[in-house]
């Protein structure tokens, strides 16, 4: 039986970027490599998607600096064609990392232009991906929506479910914003927070 070949998006550009490295460690080395080939793409906090990058299976909260996903030499940007769908993942050469020319500084491409058939490598197929990303841009449904739109499965909550439950009011989770609470309770019939009696 062929592995399922399964993306491990990590890193992001939300505050929760270190977390999010730390976290993919312990799911890269708890991933049955036996069913399973995980592909890391990571997220620098500035939005580039990219491979090659440092290996998270070493990254821990045993002392120095918190990890984060930085372009190396070996780094090669990740880019996506929407349009095909589980087969859209396209690796560009490093130097395209910092390139905003021809959507390199985008993440999408079209493959329908003729000019980027001899600079991009296809991933090959993907499976699923695994979102490891905390906070905005990940947790929130922007990915999720991403990847519905590209028809490619995915592991968590959907697009609706990771919107109404990523609700911050720049003071803590759940949001204490009573206009909040009642749009939330209008779209799911009941609260989502129960405030403690006084």
């Amino acid at each position: 039986m062929a592995k399922k070949r399964v993306v491990v998006l990590y890193g992001g550009r939300a505050d929760e970027h270190s977390i999010s490295c730390i976290s993919t460690a312990g799911v890269l080395g708890a991933m049955d490599t036996e069913r399973f080939e995980p592909i890391p793409v990571g997220i620098t906090k500035d939005g580039k998607w990219i491979i090659n990058g440092e290996d998270p299976r070493g990254w821990n909260l045993d002392g120095g600096e918190l990890p984060t996903v930085k372009i190396t030499p070996e780094s090669r940007p990740v880019m996506l064609d929407p349009s095909r769908g589980q087969d859209g993942f396209f690796i560009g050469e490093p130097s395209h990392i910092n390139s905003a020319d021809s959507g390199f500084g985008t993440s999408f491409v079209s493959m329908s232009d003729p000019e980027m058939h001899h600079v991009l490598t296809s991933l090959g197929h993907v499976d699923a991906v695994l979102p490891v990303l905390h906070g905005p841009y990940g947790e929130d449904g922007t990915v999720q929506g991403l990847l519905e739109m590209m028809g490619v499965p995915y592991v968590g909550c959907g697009v609706f479910a990771s919107a109404a439950c990523m609700v911050d009011d720049g003071k803590n989770y759940p949001s204490n914003n009573k206009n909040q609470q009642k749009n939330r309770r209008n779209y799911t019939g009941y609260p989502l927070h129960h405030p403690p009696p006084s």
